[in-house]
């Protein structure tokens, strides 16, 4: 599980990092272009870049998820383990 929760932060690092770089790409490369397909593709650009955002904290949360639930496995575990010993 450790293991698990690992990748779902890596997942929300990259998600987000993502993110990051549709916005630069909207405020930076085309600052100085203004046309209505530009503003069009910048606002779309901005709601892409607010849904990736959006799901890298949904995977942020499911690591931390399963982060408490591999610590709650291994509490019963260990639990179990010197109840039968």
């Amino acid at each position: 599980m450790p293991a698990a929760a690992s990748t779902w932060t890596n997942i929300a690092t990259t998600l987000s990092s993502c993110a990051s770089e549709l916005d630069k790409v909207c405020t930076g490369r085309l600052a100085g272009q203004e046309s209505l397909a530009v503003a069009t593709f910048k606002t779309l650009q901005a709601g892409s870049a607010s849904h990736l955002r959006m799901t890298s904290e949904v995977a942020g949360a499911i690591s931390g998820g399963l982060t408490v639930a591999s610590m709650i496995v291994r509490m019963v575990h260990d639990l179990v383990r010197d109840a039968i010993a």
